[in-house]
Order: C-alpha cells, then sequence, then structure tokens
C-alpha cells in the first residue's frame, strides 16, 4: 500500500519503523512460549483463575516495560546508527511499538482459544483485524502517508485486542485489572507526547513506574505460584 499511495523511499523509511516494533514482536515471542507452558500447567487446578490473572498481569507489566524502554532510546538511537533519512521513521516506529504491545498482549489471550479447542474464534478476531488494517489502509496512507499506515495497524491491532479482551472476561479465564490498563495508558501517552519537547520525560516517568509494577507482579506471581 506505502508502495503504491506513496514512494519507494517512504516504504524504506516505514521498514526501519517496521524494524524498531519488530524487537518486541520477538520479545514478545519469549514471553509467549513461557505463558503458553504456564497456562497447561494450571489448566484445571485448583485457583487457577487467580493464579492465570497474576500470571498475565505479570505478562503485561514485562511487555509494556520493553515497549516504554524502546520509545525512551528509539529516536536517539536510530539517529546514531542510521542517516537522518532513515532515521526519520522514528516516529512511527514508536507508533508501531503500540501496536506490536497491542498484538502481543492479543497473542497471550489467543491461547486461551486454543488450549479450549475455540480456534475459530482466533481466527475471526484475527481476520476482521485483518479486514480492518486493509479497509484503514486505503482510507489512512492517502491523507496521512506513514503515520497513517502505522495507525492503521495500531487501529487494526486495537481492535483484536479488546475482542479478545472482553471475550476473555466473559469467559471468566482472566478478569480486568486495574494495572494491566494503567501500563497500556502509560505505552499510548509515551506514543503520542514523545515528539513534544518534554514528552521523553513522560516516558521515562513511565518507564520507572512501569518497572516498580513489574517487580510487584513478580513477587505477586512468585507467591501464588508456590501456593
Amino acid at each position: 500500500f506505502i508502495g503504491y499511495f506513496l514512494s519507494f523511499s517512504d516504504l524504506g523509511v516505514y521498514s526501519v519503523a517496521n524494524k524498531v516494533s519488530s524487537l518486541i514482536i520477538v520479545f514478545n515471542g519469549i514471553l509467549f512460549q513461557t505463558w503458553q507452558v504456564h497456562l497447561y500447567d494450571k489448566k484445571n487446578t485448583a485457583g487457577s483463575y487467580l493464579g492465570l490473572s497474576v500470571a498475565f498481569n505479570f505478562y503485561v507489566s514485562i511487555l509494556g516495560l520493553a515497549c516504554l524502554f524502546l520509545v525512551v532510546i528509539n529516536k536517539e538511537f536510530l539517529h546514531l546508527v542510521l542517516s537522518n533519512d532513515y532515521a526519520a521513521g522514528w516516529y512511527e516506529g514508536n507508533i508501531l511499538i503500540l501496536s506490536a504491545f497491542l498484538f502481543g498482549i492479543s497473542s497471550a489471550l489467543g491461547v486461551f482459544y486454543v488450549m479450549e479447542g475455540r480456534t475459530a474464534l482466533a481466527l475471526k478476531s484475527s481476520a476482521s483485524a485483518a479486514l480492518l488494517n486493509v479497509i484503514f489502509n486505503f482510507i489512512l496512507i492517502p491523507n496521512f502517508g506513514l503515520v497513517g499506515a502505522a495507525y492503521s495497524t495500531v487501529l487494526s491491532s486495537a481492535w483484536m485486542f479488546f475482542l479478545r479482551r472482553f471475550d476473555v472476561v466473559v469467559r471468566k479465564y482472566v478478569g480486568f485489572s486495574f494495572s494491566e490498563w494503567l501500563v497500556l495508558i502509560f505505552v499510548f501517552i509515551s506514543v503520542v507526547l514523545v515528539h513534544l519537547e518534554f514528552g521523553i520525560l513522560f516516558s521515562v516517568v513511565f518507564f520507572a513506574l512501569s518497572s516498580v509494577l513489574v517487580v510487584f507482579h513478580f513477587v505477586k506471581f512468585y507467591r501464588v505460584r508456590n501456593l
């Protein structure tokens, strides 16, 4: 879509931005494997609802911390290792970090469908998100360029996240948590404000607060695991 509506140089910049968010995807893959094993270990065990909720909050807080870290260093790092033309993709990269964060949480939620043999529900949420991404690309890229492409990915990822999150709550796998939404808000505000003069300060503060949440959830997870 970018090569069609914009130019191939824009496509190169967007590819750089996408590489930044791919680091979150790789990191999420590591967390995902551990989460998947933990989920199957806790299946049908006493107190599994509490244990899974605690483990899920720990998962979200770690992934959110990684996202905030990238948001903080992304701009300076890209300008250090790339030419200014390609380093200009740092802003779109931050937007795609938010998308990768939402996708990572959605993938963690998707394990519940596999565990219960409801893979058709996972497929429906993924397919609808992909369709929305195509529609948003047609609407946003011609009007907003690379930023539009990045936000179309965020919107489709958010759609899949909300579909799965509310469905998981309805099926009573994992309940809502204040800290989960707090981390989401931290990442969202950091991505939106980081381009402002003092925006990076918000990201640093949110990173510090998220670090505290990670420690808190680790202690809670460790205690629940040993019950």
